[in-house]
């Protein structure tokens, strides 16, 4: 039985860009993931993932936790944050009130 690719919200963080939160897309976002510590990336597919991204352990993670942290390696940064394609992330989270 093959398992459905569940789209993720993935945030990155500010201070060591390897650390990654994805949060599924019917999820609350955890509150530990606020501005200025996380930036919003992109929703993404688990097959636009960073490399590091592991489906199986994604989907557990969210299951019981709400969100799921992984580190990533192998990908480019040029100053701020991009996505595996190259595409610059242009949106915020909101601060913390």
């Amino acid at each position: 039985m093959s398992q459905v690719s569940v789209p993720y919200n993935l945030f990155r963080n500010a201070h060591k860009e390897d650390l990654y939160c994805a949060v599924q897309v019917c999820a609350p976002v955890p509150s530990f993931v606020r501005m200025p510590a996380w930036r919003f990336v992109d929703v993404l597919s688990e097959a636009g993932m960073p490399k590091g991204f592991l489906a199986d352990a994604a989907r557990q993670s969210s299951r019981w936790n709400g969100f799921y942290l992984f580190l990533a390696w192998g990908h480019e940064t040029s100053g701020h944050e991009t996505l595996p394609a190259g595409r610059p992330a242009e949106m915020r989270l909101p601060s913390a009130a």
